[in-house]
């Protein structure tokens, strides 16, 4: 009698040399689900960024753009800075609210730890210590290394680079996400 298909012990083979493959490829594919959420972050950041100098400049009004819970790993918030006040003031309207799952580690460097603030001109504001510019750092979760950076100039110039780097900010941002974890 003719017979076709796989016997019990051929398919518990192949099902056993599967399991020993996706096993082998696990971490890889790990590094590359973290990889692009690395870069979806560092895009997202930039994009928001641009949108709200872009804001500024056609409301001719202050725009700020601040860290929800004073970390940019957990998103950000467009808003019109109408008071003055930035994103201290709950009446100040919101353009834009981005929310993250926190699991990329997003660290400014002084001048953008927590927010920044676009004139009417598109530049940054020189009344705040934000007017220098800065960069903020897409970092790994295991190292301390930035692997994107978004660099705003004091025109309000954005820049995003892809460079793997050392960073001391990314740190203390691995040893927060691994508390976290």
């Amino acid at each position: 009698m003719d017979q076709k298909g796989f016997s019990l012990v051929q398919l518990l083979i192949g099902l056993a040399v599967i399991g020993m493959l996706a096993r082998l490829a696990s971490p890889a594919f790990s590094e590359l689900i973290a990889s692009q959420r690395r870069q979806v972050s560092a895009n997202e950041l930039a994009n928001g960024m641009q949108l709200a100098r872009t804001e500024a400049v056609l409301r001719q009004q202050d725009v700020v753009m601040h860290a929800l819970e004073e970390d940019w790993s957990r998103g950000w918030r467009i808003i019109v800075d109408r008071s003055g006040q930035g994103h201290l003031d709950p009446d100040n309207p919101v353009l834009v609210e981005r929310r993250s799952h926190g699991l990329t580690p997003i660290k400014g460097n002084l001048w953008l730890q927590e927010f920044v603030r676009f004139t009417a001109i598109g530049s940054l504001n020189p009344n705040n210590s934000a007017s220098m510019g800065g960069t903020l750092h897409i970092c790994a979760t295991d190292r301390p290394i930035s692997h994107h950076q978004v660099v705003l100039a004091a025109t309000g110039r954005i820049r995003l680079e892809k460079r793997e780097m050392p960073e001391a900010l990314c740190a203390s941002a691995g040893l927060q996400q691994g508390a976290n974890a």
